[in-house]
């Protein structure tokens, strides 16, 4: 059976399905992208219901539709989606650290600039806190996640699709030496 025409022609449409596939370790960025960037825009959803946006949020939407595109590039096999999803990080990541620039010159150069900034991220802390304290579970997971797990989240993604272009896939510690 393996000889005959139709046995070689399926295994060489599972070639090339196999082929098709995205590499290893693709697939976990694909979907931890995928999904923060799905949650963020659930978190300015809030916001614009709750009143109107700020420029900053603004901007957040359109860096969340152009990380939304790459996302869905990555799954029609696009090879540009990680550069997409690389620039998305990085505009993320000045966005909120003009935003974060934006809150600690509302200090007016009042304190030293270390203590206006442990006092900004003491400030955000204590919002969760507060919230999360209040009963407000859901607000106080949108302040975490908003504040420090998307920050965090689009470092790992940069580092990731840093490696994975560099031809070095990042491994878990695992203990081997």
């Amino acid at each position: 059976m393996q000889g005959s025409p139709g046995a070689r022609r399926w295994l060489r449409a599972l070639d090339a399905t196999v082929e098709a596939l995205p590499r290893k370790g693709t697939v976990p960025l694909r979907s931890l992208a995928l999904v923060t960037w799905l949650a963020l825009a659930l978190v300015l959803a809030g916001h614009a219901s709750a009143r109107s946006l700020l420029l900053y949020e603004w901007l957040l939407i359109v860096v969340t539709v152009l990380a939304t595109v790459a996302c869905l590039m990555s799954f029609g096999f696009s090879r540009r989606w990680r550069l997409l999803l690389a620039i998305a990080a990085v505009l993320h990541l000045c966005v909120m650290t003009l935003r974060f620039i934006a809150h600690l010159s509302m200090r007016g150069g009042e304190v030293p600039l270390l203590t206006a900034i442990s006092d900004q991220m003491w400030l955000f802390w204590r919002l969760q806190v507060h919230l999360l304290s209040e009963g407000h579970f859901v607000a106080g997971l949108s302040v975490t996640f908003f504040e420090w797990l998307m920050p965090l989240i689009q470092i790992l993604i940069l580092v990731y699709v840093a490696a994975s272009n560099s031809g070095v896939q990042p491994t878990p510690a695992s203990g081997r030496g």
